[in-house]
């Protein structure tokens, strides 16, 4: 049995929607998720334990836990405008490792990825790292 559940974003009536692709799960059901990392097409990954099914008054749908760890699986990064500090290429935070992480949703890149891997929000504007990218991976 998998351990993950697979989503993916649609554009629905002019609105972006989360659905899940997985079997077992009403495909047609919306599905609560950030709105900050909608993109459509974008597929995304999360934790079965994750997801809650709810229904009220002869409605449904799916609620992806806040404190989840949303994977995002695809990605075309050559639309991103990344955000710098072009004069230093120091971390901002040991200031001793070159930046080379790119915060998504917010696109800081002030970074290592030694720091990185300690920080839950952004240093820069204090926004709830959903992923973390290698700039080189960055078109």
């Amino acid at each position: 049995m998998e351990d993950f559940v697979n989503l993916i974003c649609i554009k629905e009536k002019g609105k972006l929607r989360i659905r899940i692709t997985s079997t077992s799960y009403f495909s047609d059901a919306n599905v609560q998720f950030p709105r900050s990392i909608r993109f459509e097409g974008r597929k995304y990954r999360v934790k079965k334990e994750h997801i809650n099914f709810i229904q009220t008054r002869g409605k449904y749908f799916y609620s992806v836990k806040k404190e989840s760890n949303i994977e995002i699986l695809n990605d075309d990064f050559s639309e991103i405008n990344v955000f710098e500090d072009t004069e230093d290429n120091l971390c901002i935070v040991c200031m001793d490792n070159e930046k080379s992480i790119v915060f998504n949703p917010c696109f800081h890149y002030y970074c290592c990825l030694v720091c990185s891997e300690k920080l839950h929000n952004c240093p820069i504007c204090r926004f709830r790292i959903m992923s973390k990218i290698k700039k080189d991976m960055i078109g």
